[in-house]
């Protein structure tokens, strides 16, 4: 299959990632917005009298699991470790240029134009998500601000933000700035949530693709993929925004590659990763709806949920795909906490 060869040199006994089945977060993990009376502060609990939106949660089982043959029409799980961290925290840092005298760029400023904490959610191959996580890390806090006249090649104009990765407009001979072009109104505006997410996308793609380099079926892709969730605060909207990112494989002149476009997650919606078998028999929706109706913590009701079922006996397996202990994390503007 075109795309799909082993690489030449590649050792025969070198394990591909069909054979890596032992290194998967199969995960059961639930995100939405939390609406609450509770608000937490630095050390203290505020209560209000209506139930308000404080942000988003995300409630994950933390288990490295290996599948096992099918028994009695069931597949057997064993968990290999616990206390694995699905949800991580990440820092968003945008760099602001630093101008001479004589207008021509020099550096970065030590002060961030833009400073914020958003966090990332993974389930599938563990090995994947991490070498993702790795590289939205990178390029999530090596942000910078710049700007290119309308002469200059590319695309947007006037004032960008940029990865570190990328090419500076800013370096081109015969350009030249003023310092007070890096602050206002104008600046603030491009720190918006979609173009974060639009970062995290192109970070899981670039990463991903030594996941089709090196596949030499599409069970291997399958075997091998990751989806993720990312959630954030939009000071330009003035709202949270939890996005959902799943990469999807198409075929690109007779090669596969593998496609992520930020999906939003509405606002009174439980973005549920991970088991489809696990998510399918749970009232997931149901329990979120009802915490709301009752005033109560949607992330601790469905906290509760997730505790429920690991002990449960369910006819699609054996085991314990998903285990405790389970984590939950609340963002709230640029505050994330543990739980």
């Amino acid at each position: 299959m075109a795309g799909l060869s082993r690489p030449i040199g590649w050792p025969t006994a070198y394990p591909l990632p069909s054979d890596l089945n032992w290194g998967w977060a199969l995960t059961l993990i639930l995100m939405g917005h939390e609406i609450s009376k509770s608000e937490i502060r630095e050390n203290f609990v505020l209560e209000h009298e209506k139930a308000g939106s404080q942000g988003l949660f995300a409630v994950a089982d933390s288990a490295l699991t290996r599948k096992g043959e099918e028994k009695d029409g069931r597949v057997e799980y064993r968990t290999l470790l616990t206390g694995l961290k699905k949800v991580h925290e990440l820092t968003i840092r945008i760099a602001r240029p630093d101008i001479l005298r004589n207008g021509h760029f020099q550096s970065f400023q030590a002060d961030p134009a833009y400073h914020a904490t958003a966090f990332l959610a993974f389930a599938g191959n563990a090995y994947s998500a991490h070498h993702a996580l790795d590289a939205i890390r990178e390029d999530l806090g090596g942000l910078r601000l710049s700007f290119r006249y309308p002469h200059q090649p590319g695309e947007p104009k006037d004032h960008v933000v940029i990865r570190s990765r990328d090419a500076n407009p800013m370096h081109a001979d015969g350009v030249a700035f003023d310092q007070d072009m890096f602050f206002g109104s104008e600046i603030e505006g491009l720190f918006r949530a979609d173009y974060f997410a639009h970062v995290v996308k192109h970070s899981i793609e670039n990463a991903l693709q030594s996941v089709v380099t090196h596949c030499q079926t599409t069970r291997d892709i399958s075997l091998a993929n990751a989806t993720f969730a990312f959630g954030v605060w939009c000071p330009v909207e003035r709202t949270h925004k939890l996005y959902h990112l799943e990469p999807k494989r198409i075929t690109v002149e007779g090669r596969y590659q593998l496609v992520v476009i930020p999906t939003v997650v509405p606002e009174g919606e439980v973005l549920a990763l991970g088991m489809e078998s696990v998510i399918a028999t749970l009232p997931i929706q149901d329990t979120y709806n009802d915490a709301l109706a009752s005033s109560t913590s949607p992330a601790k009701a469905l906290q509760r949920l997730m505790d429920g079922m690991i002990d449960r006996d369910h006819a699609a397996f054996t085991g314990y795909p998903i285990n405790r202990p389970i984590s939950r994390i609340h963002l709230k503007e640029n505050h994330l906490r543990r739980f």
